[in-house]
């Protein structure tokens, strides 16, 4: 979940290696580091225990990462994570660097939500029909939702097209209940 601090740090380090046009190879390099260290609840239970003293944190970030092939920009970025004890705060850094780099290169996400499988080629369709009504790129996500029974619904910059099987029967029924 974002914040004013995943922001901010987020931005630091976009300004920092946008200059050195590295942006997505450092954003790639903390993905990896991300699913390292915040999926072994042991790892991460070091790096987040207020009672582990910082220096020992740091020393073991040192030693795991000194033969990695991670570039000066994620070590130092990590490094500064960790002694600030704001490493817990890497996933919603991850994803508002994705959301700058999204603004950057005009792209919107959205998510297409259905009860069934839906088939590229109609999550192509919709993100086509989004991009003249939007002017920009867009690019959808799906996410298998049962409780729409059918249909489905698509959400992308403030945007809804619903066509639910719940929407349908709503309007039928608020057609019904007017005449």
């Amino acid at each position: 979940m974002s914040s004013a601090i995943s922001k901010k740090y987020s931005k630091a380090l976009y300004l920092v290696t946008k200059t050195k046009e590295n942006t997505r190879a450092v954003l790639g390099e903390l993905e990896t580091v991300y699913k390292g260290t915040h999926t072994d609840n042991v790892v991460r239970n070091f790096f987040d225990d207020p009672l582990t003293e910082t220096s020992t944190k740091i020393a073991s970030f040192k030693k795991a990462t000194e033969n990695s092939k991670l570039s000066e920009e994620t070590v130092s970025f990590l490094d500064i994570l960790i002694k600030n004890h704001r490493f817990s705060s890497l996933g919603p850094i991850i994803s508002d660097m994705h959301e700058l780099l999204d603004h950057e290169q005009g792209i919107q996400r959205g998510v297409i939500r259905a009860a069934f499988p839906v088939d590229e080629a109609l999550v192509k369709r919709l993100e086509s029909e989004f991009e003249k009504i939007l002017k920009s790129k867009v690019q959808f996500t799906y996410k298998e939702s049962p409780e729409l029974v059918g249909g489905l619904v698509a959400e992308v910059a403030g945007f809804t097209f619903d066509d639910s099987l719940q929407n349908h029967l709503n309007k039928l029924t608020e057609n019904l209940t007017r005449k």
